[in-house]
């Protein structure tokens, strides 16, 4: 199977020649401007170069507006920075300039023109990253939830210690470890930003709400141990959870550095979009009860105020054991956030890049788990909202018919038995949910009844 690179082009420096791509059949470019995702583009490879004129295409081709946009919004916020009468300046300031874009006969063009010049910044910040910084008034806490992965752990501990943030502590939850592993990479590391903190229940809820419980922060931020965050990553979170009526704050997942197939099915498409939204009941994409939920991902990637999380009492521990995957569990958070009426914000401008399993088998088996985890969730609303059964039983319907189908539709799966095959097991996986679900529930209790809150046994 042909490899997929991965490469960031920063489009406000010069352009250079991509080069050393004999082994790879395409391109996948992560468009940034001023070090913010704007994009995504992807570029077949004809021989082992790309030249800059074919990435500025392709960056235009894909991404042209996005880049538009990012622009203007800079223009809003040097306006409003330099002008004594604020806003209405600064808004003034942005409707010439989109005028000079309608009068121009092709923007997209006059925008090619100046990415083969190369984007000049104003001043030693673009006023995108100085907005941000001057949002950057609150203590965060950053949660990192593992077990025993002191290797993938490290490198997530680098991204983090490099976040451009001012003020921010890392909690690292070992969850019911069985070695000393992150604990010596912990003492090795010596630094004060960084807490360990050992949760004896085995479940990625309960690492969670270890996490909750001990945090200090007013904005608690979760991700993972195989998640590479961003530098400018809570900068973007933190400033988005500050728009009127936001409760929480997804960002952009993205795979890191070069990718198959398998890693790029382990994203859904909201995951990977570069589309800025609102989610809430009275958005058309999520009708009432919104148990598509789950689409959203936000495992790696998800901030919020602390009382929201204390109001929805936290993640569901009955979700969060070895029967169910962590995934499940932040879309139930998800889930319980917009049926109490909250705002769910995207911002694809906080971006992570994971490190996935290039292993295909392994993917499909993580699919499959991840699938027994949704009708585990949907065990638990047709338990527990007795008024919308039917919704849930009509759900559970579409969803086993998009399972049934989804591994014949997989390109790297050409042959029918064995996409028959796969579909069994994938069937299989789904139906187990229900059961799954009540032996967590099962073990959820025991748990509960075993320790107190802290952790230590009753």
């Amino acid at each position: 199977m042909s490899s997929i690179k991965i490469v960031d082009l920063e489009l406000s420096q010069p352009i250079e020649p991509l080069t050393g791509l004999d082994d790879y059949s395409d391109v996948w470019i992560l468009l940034r401007l001023h070090g913010f995702p704007v994009g995504e583009a992807q570029v077949p490879v004809i021989s082992n170069r790309i030249e800059p004129e074919r990435l500025i295409d392709a960056a235009i081709a894909w991404a042209g507006w996005s880049i538009l946009l990012h622009l203007l919004e800079d223009n809003v916020l040097n306006s409003a920075s330099d002008s004594t009468s604020g806003l209405v300046d600064s808004l003034a300031a942005t409707l010439t300039s989109v005028q000079t874009l309608q009068q121009q006969a092709d923007p997209l063009q006059s925008l090619k023109e100046n990415l083969r010049s190369g984007l000049k910044n104003s001043g030693d910040r673009p006023a995108c990253q100085k907005y941000r910084l001057s949002k950057a008034k609150w203590f965060v806490t950053v949660a990192v939830c593992t077990r025993d992965n002191a290797e993938q752990l490290k490198e997530c501990l680098d991204a983090l210690e490099k976040l451009e943030y001012p003020d921010y502590e890392v909690i690292v939850v070992d969850n019911a470890p069985q070695s000393k592993a992150v604990s010596k990479l912990l003492d090795q590391r010596n630094s004060a930003r960084i807490r360990y903190i050992v949760e004896p229940r085995l479940g990625s809820s309960w690492g969670r709400n270890r996490a909750l419980q001990e945090a200090r922060g007013d904005i608690i931020v979760f991700t993972e141990d195989n998640a590479r965050p961003d530098p400018l990553w809570l900068l973007s979170l933190v400033t988005t959870l500050q728009n009127p009526g936001i409760s929480m704050v997804l960002g952009l997942t993205y795979p890191f550095e070069k990718a198959n197939q398998a890693q790029l099915e382990s994203l859904s498409k909201f995951e990977r979009s570069f589309e800025r939204k609102v989610y809430s009941l009275k958005a058309p994409e999520f009708p009432t009860p919104p148990y598509q939920i789950f689409e959203l991902g936000g495992r790696y990637n998800l901030a919020g105020w602390r009382g929201n999380f204390e109001d929805l009492q936290g993640f569901d521990v009955a979700l969060g054991t070895d029967y169910i995957p962590a995934s499940v569990t932040t879309a139930d958070l998800l889930y319980r956030l917009i049926t109490k009426g909250y705002n769910l914000a995207y911002d694809p401008t906080a971006l992570v890049k994971v490190a996935y399993s290039s292993d295909y088998n392994e993917m499909r088996r993580q699919k499959q788990f991840e699938s027994t985890g949704i009708f585990a969730f949907l065990t638990k609303c047709y338990i527990n909202e007795p008024e919308n059964r039917n919704k849930v039983l009509w759900y559970a319907l579409k969803a086993l018919w998009q399972e049934w189908f989804w591994p014949s539709r997989s390109k790297p799966l050409s042959k029918m038995n064995r996409n028959r095959v796969l579909s069994i097991k994938h069937l299989k996986a789904t139906l187990i949910g229900p059961q799954y679900y009540r032996k967590a529930l099962k073990k959820a209790r025991e748990l509960t009844a075993q320790y107190n809150q802290n952790g230590a046994r009753s």
